[in-house]
């Protein structure tokens, strides 16, 4: 049975953040697994083991506080939980914080971010994200910032727990090409994602990632990465294991067994897509050569890879005979496939093609023929059509043809024919274009559809994102 230690308090300057109780037991091998109750705070519950009498250092970090460099131990046969004041021990937010459920309340208000799984079990990663960031983030800086050695600075919802006070418009952090479907989350800095861009990580014409689904109640399931520089395409680079997730508890055990056999363990989904880019730069600047600033960067890259690894539930490096980088290189892989799979399992579902290359995934009655309708025309062809109008100019009849039918099938039931032609003609304006005359078309399109499917959230950013896409359209017009 659990022994009941006292209650301490955790202060700084004088000032109480906390007070924990812990309750300790001991196994054969004399490690006491202390359990906190936290009152008074922001926290869950979290669990620490302690070797029998040994100094350690705790590295806590939750919301509201990062507890870095803390020291605790078991002194003799009082047995309780001694936090003393330390200089790392920093608030990340300010008094007032919500609670974790006010918190996802407040993501899914202004970012459509539904989380549907428990926190102990969280397959997006947001938090735990965030307290990583929070933790190696040294007082003053912004904890947004902490991935700038891999070339990430975080966006979107994290600027919702930087500032939890904040309102944020529903085009908050997107780029040109981001849909209504996805949620920015990671702008890049660098080309590691197969982007050749070297624009800047808070440019917003700088590659970026985001959380992917198909609803705004849905949770989301694949992290997309798009170059507003090149097209319009958004690349599945990491997903969820729909397969593990969906496995009945003995299959799911078993898979999950397998892959800690395997040094591949089931990361949370930003943490994979940080992992799979970290390795990604990595390999980038070991091609850039050995100048005196590469070299920096190589170094910081290599700490931020370090850091991920301490961090992670990933066995350590004396459980297993690969280095730290090998490691690293193994979960990318694994990663990059699993996005692969994703991919190849949505093409499945998907109803029709479009240029965003996700596809488009509405609810269709196959026996009443009722969802969606073929409008017509192809891909390319609409693609060529509209790149000699903004070459050559000419009518726009066949264009406008395609509206009215798309209009009346919007009318008649069949809502994803509005859908496949709105984001196609959302990703057929690009910068540098002589014309821009899609952005309005392509907002009155995806209006409809979302409003008719039931999604009044991706309708609203739609209305809102459209006029400023139509602005960054016409700042980069080429000269005619």
């Amino acid at each position: 049975m659990a022994a009941p230690l006292k209650r301490t308090a955790w202060s700084l300057g004088g000032t109480q953040l906390a007070t924990a109780g812990a309750y300790g037991s001991a196994n054969k091998q004399q490690d006491y697994i202390l359990q906190l109750d936290l009152w008074d705070s922001q926290f869950p519950d979290y669990e620490f083991g302690f070797r029998a009498w040994e100094l350690v250092s705790l590295q806590v970090t939750r919301k509201s506080l990062s507890l870095k460099g803390v020291h605790a131990r078991i002194p003799g046969q009082s047995r309780h939980l001694e936090c003393p004041d330390s200089p790392s021990l920093k608030p990340q937010r300010q008094e007032g914080q919500p609670q974790k459920a006010q918190m996802y309340e407040q993501l899914k208000q202004q970012f459509l971010l539904h989380n549907h799984s428990k926190a102990s079990a969280d397959t997006l990663g947001l938090l735990a994200l965030w307290d990583f960031c929070c933790a190696h983030t040294p007082p003053g800086k912004d904890p947004r910032d902490a991935l700038k050695p891999l070339g990430l600075t975080l966006c979107g919802p994290f600027d919702l727990l930087s500032d939890p006070q904040a309102s944020f418009s529903p085009s908050h952090s997107r780029s040109l090409y981001t849909l209504p479907e996805c949620i920015p989350v990671m702008r890049s800095s660098s080309s590691s994602s197969s982007s050749s861009s070297g624009s800047s990580s808070t440019d917003d014409s700088s590659p970026l990632f985001s959380l992917f689904r198909d609803r705004e109640e849905s949770s989301p399931e694949c992290v997309v990465w798009n170059d507003p520089g090149l097209s319009g395409v958004q690349t599945p680079f990491a997903a969820i294991d729909t397969d593990l997730k969906n496995a009945k508890p003995s299959k799911a055990k078993a898979a999950a067994a397998t892959a800690a056999k395997e040094d591949f363990p089931h990361l949370p989904l930003l943490f994979a897509a940080c992992i799979r880019h970290a390795v990604d730069a990595a390999q980038e600047a070991s091609m850039a050569g050995a100048s005196r600033g590469s070299s920096q960067g190589k170094q910081a890259l290599s700490r931020g890879e370090r850091e991920l690894l301490d961090f992670l539930p990933i066995p350590s490096a004396s459980s297993t005979n690969a280095s730290g980088s090998q490691r690293l290189e193994a979960i990318a892989k694994r990663v990059a496939k699993g996005a692969a799979q994703w991919a190849a399992r949505r093409k499945k579902v998907c109803i029709a093609k479009d240029l965003s290359g996700l596809g488009v995934v509405v609810p269709y009655d196959k026996k009443a023929d009722l969802g969606w309708r073929d409008l017509g025309y192809s891909l390319e062809g609409l693609s060529k059509k509209v790149r000699k109008l903004k070459e050559d100019g000419g009518t726009r009849t066949e264009l406008e043809e395609l509206l009215t039918l798309a209009s009346i099938a919007v009318d008649e039931g069949d809502a994803g024919a509005a859908l496949q032609l709105g984001r196609n003609f959302w990703c057929l304006d690009a910068l540098g274009d002589k014309q821009c005359f899609l952005a309005n078309p392509a907002k009155r399109l995806l209006g409809s559809a979302y409003t008719a499917m039931g999604q009044p959230g991706f309708a609203a950013i739609v209305e809102c994102h459209a006029p400023i896409r139509l602005e960054t359209l016409k700042h980069h017009l080429s000269p005619k």
